[in-house]
């Protein structure tokens, strides 16, 4: 099983790329483990996440880590991972970093 650091390293700056969006913004926490992205859809609207690495226990890598890409954990949505919708990049990152899943992983 990987270590957490491992983890980290692994999946730190993988590309967001499940999001049907463009990804215009991407802010990772000092620790690496949580990120917040800025995604604009193609009518020019803008939504904003958190999203953290959830770390695999042994029980769960005994299945999972018979894949070779597996990686010891995932990107996550924190809370629900539900946005409201913006007008501009920045006022979606400026909603975002006032929240309190921001402060509690940004501090």
């Amino acid at each position: 099983m990987p270590s957490r650091e491992q983890v980290v390293a692994s999946l730190y700056e993988e590309c967001p790329s499940h999001f049907l969006d463009r990804v215009v913004r991407v802010e990772y926490n000092a620790r690496r483990d949580a990120r917040a992205i800025v995604l604009k859809n193609e009518r020019g609207v803008y939504t904003a996440l958190l999203e953290r690495i959830t770390f695999f226990d042994e029980e769960e890598w005994r299945f999972i880590g018979k894949d070779p890409d597996a990686k010891g954990g995932m990107w996550t949505p924190v809370d629900d991972g539900t946005s409201s919708l913006y007008d501009t990049e920045e006022r979606a990152y400026s909603e975002l970093i006032i929240t309190p899943a921001y402060q509690f992983y940004f501090s």
